[in-house]
């Protein structure tokens, strides 16, 4: 998908198969940057700073939240399994004259990164599409690369309708946009097995435009300083 329909594959809200205007484009970006106040919002409200030396912007696509990142950080860098995806977020970045963002393929256990660190952890719309246990390791893996002090936010469906994890990988290997979810007490679990503590999680009902689906949001900090 991101090859043949990149900016579909990240925000269905302009309907598959649509080239997009430059309004159009804009209109994309600016729904990054509402994003990220959402996620300054929830910080601040718990006490922390917004901003810093270094984000990490897991499941980056095209770069929506990692350009909006880069208002707020020294240094942003957004991750993603899909080069075509980050080849328009890097023709983007440069187009903005953003020069404080990296873009980075990452294969799936994030070991690439090796012991980098950083100061916020992120990612939206993006784990709802792997399988559960994919998960959580990507959890543990946010824990592993948070600083100690420091605060991540992500958000995960948690509930979808019918749905029910029966462990047949094999199902799952067709790709094509997928839809998974994740118990709560799974989420916070994975968290505090892995160091990591939930600082404030809420949910949102009707996720996706769909009714009885949820989806919650985890701001998550790593003990220390």
């Amino acid at each position: 998908m991101g090859s043949q329909d990149p900016w579909w594959s990240v925000l269905t809200y302009f309907g598959q198969g649509t080239k997009l205007s430059e309004d159009q484009i804009e209109l994309f970006y600016s729904k990054g940057r509402e994003h990220v106040d959402l996620a300054r919002s929830v910080v601040t409200r718990n006490g922390h700073r917004f901003g810093g030396v270094k984000a990490l912007d897991w499941g980056c696509g095209l770069g929506r939240m990692s350009l909006a990142l880069a208002k707020e950080f020294k240094e942003v860098v957004g991750v993603d399994q899909s080069q075509p995806h980050l080849d328009i977020a890097a023709e983007q970045a440069q187009k903005r004259k953003v020069q404080n963002v990296e873009f980075k393929r990452t294969e799936m256990d994030l070991m690439d990164l090796g012991e980098e660190t950083f100061d916020f952890v992120y990612t939206i719309i993006a784990l709802q599409h792997v399988i559960p246990p994919l998960q959580r390791n990507y959890i543990e893996q946010f824990c592993r690369l948070l600083k100690p002090g420091k605060v991540g936010f992500f958000q995960v469906m948690t509930y979808i309708t019918s749905y029910k994890w029966n462990g047949d990988i094999e199902r799952w290997k067709g790709g094509g946009m997928q839809m998974h979810a994740i118990p709560q007490q799974e989420v916070i679990e994975s968290l505090m097995d892995n160091g990591c503590y939930v600082v404030e999680n809420y949910h949102k009902l009707d996720a996706a435009g769909v009714p009885a689906w949820d989806t919650g949001f985890f701001l998550f900090s790593k003990p220390g300083r």
